[in-house]
């Protein structure tokens, strides 16, 4: 099965911060990549992302349609942070991109045969579609860890 959805985590070690700093920190870094329709409330953000806004290709939430962080005290030192990401425009942009574009290229001006041009074009949509899900995915972990952590922080990542 596709991921078209992820959950992940990890721990962080911000003896200092409260919760209240740890929120805005969050928020800060959502805003800084123009993020839409952010809710959020003590210890959780709701964002949208995508393609349709009016941001650079570098952008780190393009990929992300929508998301959810939380974040929740395992002691006074660690807190354990956690997000679920959805990525159905980033789905349907390649699958549209892939059987428009290189379908017709591939099938209409290719002389293999038909198994090996459904190969070829099944195989573009699997590198597209995993390689930009995998750079979302590095994105938002770094851009979260690097909107939290202070140069005394270390990081235990796990993601599922």
């Amino acid at each position: 099965m596709l991921p078209f959805n992820w959950n992940g985590s990890f721990d962080l070690e911000l003896p200092y911060k409260s919760d209240g700093e740890i929120l805005l920190a969050i928020l800060r870094a959502l805003r800084a990549e123009r993020a839409q329709n952010i809710r959020y409330t003590d210890n959780q953000v709701k964002f949208n992302g995508g393609f349709f806004r009016w941001v650079s290709k570098s952008n780190r939430l393009n990929m992300i349609s929508s998301g959810t962080i939380t974040f929740q005290r395992n002691n006074e030192r660690m807190v354990r942070v956690q997000y679920y990401l959805s990525f159905w425009e980033l789905f349907l942009l390649i699958t549209v991109w892939v059987g428009g574009i290189f379908r017709l290229v591939v099938w209409d001006y290719s002389s293999t045969n038909h198994h090996t041009k459904l190969f070829i074009v099944v195989g573009m949509w699997f590198f597209l579609y995993g390689s930009n899900f995998a750079l979302a995915l590095f994105g938002f972990s770094r851009l979260l860890k690097q909107s939290l952590t202070s140069s005394n922080s270390r990081t235990t990542d796990k993601r599922n």
